[in-house]
């Protein structure tokens, strides 16, 4: 039998390890999800509880992510990730109690999502520890692909679950024992890859809140001082709103091709995620190889990004759109790797690991707020003006942030010279 030759990356054992714990949170967050979703729809009859329930899951990102950026810096992060998992853990199994009282499910699941603020930020802040600056690229197009299948991975084991079986509670304690096994993977990561030196050994008796607020404004300056890490958190941010979007139309979309809503994914989700993966392939090894700058990565990801959504218009006005579609969706998900992992990259290479949590706690405050937006405004926009003019409006406005941040180059990326 030929032997498969993974990429040296997996040859890490630590990496791998923290990959695991990050699945295993994540498939576990959107279990939870979308089980609470249809389970509490199908009890209350009301397609309002599905942006309520979605709503509240991001809720704490939008008001806690700086707060719990500050509190992974200073404490040991080993016992944030043991502390969240296993809070989330027990917060799965009070889930079961939904069977009896349905309105339990919105208070639980902003509780399980608020632990979600402490597990991202400390995870972010020790991913670049556990690998080589060369690699930083190939790690973010992993995690990238990791995030995306858990929302695939996680969605389809819920459907399964309720739908094959006459108990749907066992949602909630298979969700439990894979939190579990995140913890298992996080205490075979060596303590020196969790913590740096500044970590406080006593953090509640230590605690100082003069000191605490000192840390936020401090990592506040340190963002405005630092244009290579301030844009691409800012760019995130953004780009956040499109896939946000995005999702949010992928149904109608199908349906405007004349595709069955059942098959939304498969035709409109799948071919995405076909060109991310051929993308964020290609992405990394210009990354570890030095061929291309990242700024020019993301200008040039915006700029296809962009193109490919003004094609997509015109290819669904064709009697082959389903077709024309599906292929230039896989160009569309490559170009936006392009422009996902160098900003990613370049955080990490710039943010020091003292400050990293607090960095990483803003990025999911942009992110969760951008998350919340397309709930809000897509769904009027595609009532009001179609679909189809909401893609090419898209397009436009992605090519033109490509034009305006290559002309602003010595402004923005004045200090990124050589990344």
């Amino acid at each position: 039998m030929k032997k498969i030759n993974l990429p040296d990356i997996f040859h890490n054992k630590n990496f791998c390890l923290l990959l695991i714990s990050q699945l295993c949170s994540n498939v576990a967050a959107t279990i939870i999800l979308f089980s609470v979703i249809n389970i509490v729809f199908l009890e209350v009859g009301s397609s309002s509880v599905i942006a309520l329930i979605t709503i509240l899951y991001y809720l704490p990102g939008t008001f806690l992510g700086i707060l719990a950026g500050t509190v992974v810096d200073k404490v040991n992060k080993r016992r944030v990730f043991l502390i969240s998992n296993l809070s989330q853990a027990i917060i799965a199994l009070f889930f079961l109690a939904i069977r009896n009282q349905i309105f339990l499910a919105f208070p639980l699941v902003l509780f399980y999502s608020l632990f979600d603020e402490l597990f991202n930020p400390a995870m972010g802040a020790v991913l670049p520890n556990v690998v080589k600056k060369e690699n930083l690229g190939l790690a973010n197009t992993f995690w990238f692909f990791a995030a995306q299948g858990s929302i695939i991975l996680g969605s389809l084991i819920s459907g399964l679950i309720l739908s094959l079986t006459p108990n749907y509670q066992l949602v909630f304690p298979l969700v439990s024992l894979m939190l579990i096994g995140g913890v298992v993977a996080i205490i075979l990561v060596p303590e020196n890859f969790l913590n740096h030196k500044k970590t406080l050994k006593k953090a509640w008796e230590d605690f100082n809140p003069e000191e605490f607020l000192t840390d936020i404004r401090d990592s506040l300056f340190f963002l405005k001082n630092n244009k290579l890490v301030l844009f691409p958190i800012l760019f995130l941010a953004l780009i956040q709103t499109f896939i946000g979007a995005a999702i949010s139309i992928a149904p109608v979309l199908a349906q405007a091709l004349g595709v069955p809503i059942t098959s939304a994914s498969l035709s409109i989700v799948t071919p995405g995620i076909i060109g991310a993966i051929i993308g964020g392939a290609w992405t990394s090894q210009i990354i570890k190889k030095g061929q291309l700058r990242k700024k020019s990565l993301i200008i040039n990801g915006l700029f296809c990004s962009g193109i490919a959504l003004v094609l997509i218009f015109l290819a669904s006005l064709s009697s082959l759109a389903p077709y024309l579609v599906w292929i230039l969706l896989i160009g569309l998900g490559a170009s936006f790797i392009l422009t996902v992992i160098p900003a990613k990259t370049l955080i990490q290479e710039h943010s020091p690991f003292e400050i990293r949590g607090r960095v990483y706690g803003i990025l999911n405050m942009l992110i969760a707020l951008a998350g919340m937006l397309p709930l809000l405004l897509v769904a009027s926009l595609v009532d009001l003006i179609g679909v189809k003019a909401v893609i090419l409006i898209t397009g436009l406005i992605l090519i033109g942030l490509g034009v305006f941040f290559n002309k602003k180059q010595g402004l923005i990326f004045q200090k990124i010279e050589q990344s």
